[in-house]
C-alpha cells in the first residue's frame, strides 16, 4: 500500500513538473528572444556602418568638390590679376611716356618762352636803337 502522503507526492512532482515545463518553456522563449535581439543588434551594427561609410563618403566627396571649386576660383582669380597686372604695366608704361612727353612739352615751351622773351628784346632794343637813331 502507498503512503498516505503518496497522493501529496504525486500532485507535488506533477505541479513540479507543470511548473518546470512552464520554466523550460520559458527559458526557451528568452534564448529565442535573445537570439533574436542580437540579429537586432548585428542589423543595427551593419546599418550604422554603411551609414557611416555613406556619410564618409559624402563628406569626402563634398570637401573634394568644395577643394576643386576653391582651386578653380583661385586659378581663374590668379588668371585675372596677372591680366591686372600685365594692364597695370601698360598703363604705367604709357603714364610714363606720357610724363616723358609732358617734361618734353614743358622744356619746349620753356624754351620758346625764353626765345620768345629774347626776341622781345631784340626788338625792344632794335626799336631803341632805330628810334635813336631817327630823333637825334
Amino acid at each position: 500500500m502507498p503512503p498516505p502522503y503518496a497522493h501529496l507526492d504525486k500532485n507535488y512532482r506533477e505541479e513540479f513538473d507543470k511548473r518546470n515545463s512552464n520554466l523550460e518553456r520559458i527559458k526557451s522563449e528568452i534564448e529565442k528572444e535573445e537570439s533574436r535581439l542580437k540579429e537586432i543588434k548585428n542589423e543595427y551594427a551593419t546599418k550604422k556602418k554603411n551609414l557611416d561609410d555613406l556619410q564618409s563618403s559624402g563628406k569626402n566627396k563634398v570637401d573634394e568638390e568644395i577643394k576643386n571649386y576653391k582651386d578653380e576660383e583661385l586659378s581663374k582669380l590668379d588668371k585675372e590679376l596677372y591680366g591686372k597686372k600685365i594692364e597695370l604695366k601698360k598703363w604705367d608704361d604709357m603714364i610714363s611716356s606720357k610724363e616723358e612727353d609732358f617734361y618734353s612739352l614743358v622744356n619746349t615751351s620753356f624754351n620758346l618762352r625764353e626765345r620768345i622773351l629774347d626776341d622781345i628784346d631784340r626788338c625792344n632794343s632794335f626799336t631803341k636803337h632805330i628810334s635813336n637813331q631817327f630823333f637825334i
